[in-house]
């Protein structure tokens, strides 16, 4: 907001009678209002230092500034008015011109204008021409019916030119901008468009009134309960609900978008030889905070012009300083569920515990493993009172999402909240008592249940992998909105390290299957090579089909010699073929789905119960559910078979990998989603899930950036020889070939710590990669090999468990191309 100008404040001696603020017992929003949300308990943002330090060093760090002040000891109407009316005052229509002004984005409606109003920017005693005026912002609140009206650039009849230029017929009102607030409602801009601030939010809502500050041995209330207005140098051009509009063209990461929300410090404390309402608004900043509402001078926070207001204690508040100040992150969080199980049939009563459930503005949404629960109350910001839907069996995340997504001014989507709770152990919720799931994966999704939406597309990739990272959020849905295609480039970042153990544990060594030779699917045929590379033998096992291989290798018959198993591509319906490997005699052959199905398997394989005899797990690609069959290695029956992603709708498919990540002598099952799904993994308990009752080793997580849409490829081994197998991510098709290692020791305590991060291949390659893991050398460390992606040649790479690193590209163990060219790439097991 604009002072008047120095050479204007000696003519005024006293303010005329007008109407002042005054609010008659009315609310000002509901109390779920994102303005009414108490914020002293929202953790800080990531990138809060980085902003706050850019403002103290443009700033100086000097003191935050209350832009607004007492007219009759200033001498000036310091301040933005608010002019009150009831139902009586007659409504005149306002010219807004249709070339400087904002007639598309503005509620053209008739204005309860009073006689005498009084706009910012006049003088105490009258008032002050348009061109002395600046913003010239006129506020209108009828009393009676609890609405406000607010003006942009507000020109009086009488007067033919704008504050900001421009000219307006005479003998009626102008304005560059209208808004209409309904207060008793949550209401809000379109998306996109301004209101009379530039961050498309009420002005009046964010004020400082002496009606609430002072003591009630002054006339007002001693508290504050409302966010306050306040206005930054400078802005990013985004904005963050409740803000709908940005204005700036700058991208830099370290500014604050519009809707910023500033919280002072809950470790500043608030002198005690302030006054009483000064210390009134300090803790107003410390419960409810700031919120960015326009570009000005760096932390002016906005007041009505009062007689009322002591300035001289009001401005001590000059003493907190910008680093006083931390940004928040108002995402909700979820902390602990009350009850961990119920019926499949819902009705269980639970508590959620956590943080940021209020300000939602009537737009909170609570779900149990994707499925939306209508019967929940809103205790505080920390307590949901929910009762559970029906759900299928098995554990599930509870999520609280503020927000949801809506059409912007164009049309386009655009997600309007504060965001969705990252999952974590401490929100799961296990549904029993119902019958598993169906057998084979449904080929189309049911039409009643769409998937949920995604977030925005990923950004291109770095020419190499960074050194650094951001934590990933641990499980979100994995199913983009089918009009979205998947982005062409890897994520920007893996997620950022932490200490290793210093001492490695003493748990068993990572049970494994099959070492030295290696299996690799190309085009139609298997390829077995010794682990000097040569073939040992090749064979075409579907030789009736016209589908590629994928392959993966173990011991089943327990001869010491890894046996073959090799799954059909797309194209025809599924079936698996296990191969003896010294005789390639066929050991066992199935259909593992529908024969309508034909988008083809992967498969994998592992000792999952510790038995020394390798079992296999199958998962559909593209076309079928997220879904894993488990079949025993001694018998080849059906074991186990149950979606290992919690996204029954999802029509990405499953990759799945097996090796020991809790030291328990059997290996664990990961599994990955498949095209058109996030990065999204989940890791089970291998006894558990023979035993056809799966439980969760860790979190659900992203491994890649949450935007990538082409799934992942995933191995497990223990690269770095703690006992423990690590989770090994490849980029899926139309991702670069990235590979990601992360510590399975880590991993058990839901740390995300790379061990590895590099690309296996040309860095412009867009057919992903597909992994591995075996110990090719025989030194006890799985080593990584690696197969070319889809139209990406046949090539195929070794990296060793000992070279890895965390930062770096490590060397070639050995690298061949499998044949002269396969426009599928080449699968590795």
């Amino acid at each position: 907001m604009r002072k008047l100008p120095a050479s204007l404040l000696s003519e005024f001696a006293a303010l005329d009678p007008r109407d002042l603020p005054s609010y008659f017992g009315n609310q000002l929003f509901p109390a779920d209002s994102p303005w009414n949300q108490n914020i002293s308990a929202a953790p800080v943002a990531e990138n809060s230092a980085a902003i706050i330090g850019r403002i103290m060093n443009r700033s100086g760090n000097r003191g935050i500034h209350p832009d607004f002040g007492n007219p009759i000891t200033d001498g000036a109407l310091y301040g933005i008015p608010v002019n009150v009316v009831d139902s009586s005052t007659p409504k005149v229509n306002v010219y807004i011109p249709p070339d400087d002004g904002y007639p598309s984005e503005s509620d053209n409606v008739p204005v309860p204008i009073p006689a005498g109003a009084v706009i910012e920017g006049d003088g105490p005693t009258g008032p002050n021409p348009s061109s002395d005026r600046g913003d010239s912002h006129l506020l209108v609140y009828d009393k009676s019916a609890n609405v406000l009206y607010e003006l942009y650039n507000a020109t009086r009849p009488g007067e033919t030119t704008f504050p900001y230029g421009g000219t307006k017929p005479s003998n009626v009102w102008g304005a560059y901008q209208i808004s209409f607030w309904d207060l008793n409602t949550n209401d809000f801009r379109t998306l996109g468009w301004t209101s009379a601030d530039a961050a498309g939010l009420p002005i009046l809502p964010g004020l400082l009134r002496p009606d609430e500050a002072l003591p009630a041995s002054e006339g007002g209330q001693g508290a504050i309960t409302h966010a306050l207005r306040v206005t930054v140098v400078q802005t990013r051009d985004d904005y963050v609900f409740p803000a709908s509009h940005a204005a700036s063209s700058r991208t830099d990461a370290d500014l604050p978008r519009m809707g910023e929300r500033f919280r002072l410090r809950p470790d500043f404390v608030i002198p005690s030889n302030w006054s009483p309402a000064t210390r009134v608004v300090a803790q107003a900043m410390k419960d409810y905070g700031l919120i960015v509402a326009d570009n000005g001078s760096d932390f002016y926070f906005q007041g009505t012009p009062s007689d009322q207001w002591d300035m001289d204690a009001i401005l001590k508040l000059q003493g907190i300083k910008p680093s006083d100040f931390q940004v928040v992150d108002l995402k909700p969080t979820v902390t602990a569920v009350s009850v961990v199980s119920g019926p499949t049939a819902g009705g269980t009563a639970v508590t959620i515990t956590g943080a940021n459930f209020s300000g939602a503005a009537g737009n909170l949404h609570v779900s149990f493993g994707g499925v939306e629960t209508t019967a929940f109350t809103i205790v505080s910001d920390s307590r949901i009172d929910v009762v559970t839907p029906p759900h299928s069996a098995g554990s599930v995340d509870v999520r609280v999402r503020s927000g949801s997504t809506q059409s912007d001014a164009d049309g386009d989507p655009v997600f309007f909240g504060y965001g969705e709770s990252t999952p974590s152990a401490a929100d799961l919720f296990t549904f029993s008592d119902a019958s598993s799931p169906p057998t084979t994966p449904p080929t189309s999704p049911p039409p009643t249940s769409p998937p949920p939406a995604s977030p925005p597309p990923a950004s291109p990739p770095p020419a190499s992998p960074p050194p650094s990272a951001s934590p990933p959020p641990t499980s979100p849905p994995i199913s983009p909105p089918p009009a979205s295609p998947p982005p062409t480039s890897p994520p920007a970042s893996p997620p950022p390290t932490s200490p290793p153990p210093t001492s490695p544990p003493t748990s068993p060594p990572a049970h494994t299957i099959g070492h030295d030779p290696f299996a690799l699917g190309v085009g139609p045929s298997i390829q077995f090579r010794n682990s000097d590379q040569t073939i040992a033998w090749t064979l075409t096992p579907f030789p009736d089909l016209p589908v590629s291989v994928r392959t993966a290798s173990g011991d089943f018959n327990g001869d010491g010699t890894p046996d073959v198993v090799a799954g059909t591509g797309p194209g025809s319906a599924s079936r698996v073929r296990v191969l003896d490997g010294k005789t390639q005699r066929e050991l066992f052959a199935f259909a593992p789905f529908e024969a309508a199905f034909t988008g083809g398997v992967y498969v994998a394989v592992g000792d999952l119960d510790g038995d020394g005899i390798a079992d296999l797990a199958v998962t559909p690609d593209e076309g079928g559910g997220p879904r894993v069959d488990v079949y025993s290695g001694k018998t080849f029956l059906k074991v186990a078979g149950f979606f290992g992603i919690d996204d029954p709708n999802f029509r990405g498919g499953a990759r799945a990998a097996l090796g020991d990540m809790n030291g328990d002598g059997a290996d664990d099952l990961i599994v990955a989603a498949g095209f058109g799904g996030g990065p999204r993994v989940a890791g089970f308990d291998g006894k558990s899930v023979v035993a056809n009752a799966p439980r969760k080793l860790f979190a659900d997580f992203f491994a890649f950036e949450p935007t990538l849409r082409n799934g992942i490829f995933v191995a497990a081994g223990d690269t770095d020889g703690d006992g423990i197998a690590d989770l090994i991510a490849g980029g899926g098709p139309g991702g670069g070939p990235r590979v990601l290692v992360f510590g399975g020791q880590q991993l058990r305590t839901n740390q995300y710590v790379p061990l590895a991060n590099f690309f296996a291949g040309d860095v412009d390659s867009r057919g992903g990669v597909r992994v591995s893991a075996d110990d090719l050398d025989g030194d006890g460390r799985a080593d990584i090999l690696t197969g070319a992606g889809s139209d990406s040649g046949s090539g195929v790479a070794a990296y060793r468990g000992k070279d890895l690193a965390a930062v770096g590209q490590p060397p070639t163990a050995f690298e061949f191309e499998a044949a002269d060219d396969s426009a599928d790439g080449v699968f590795v097991g």
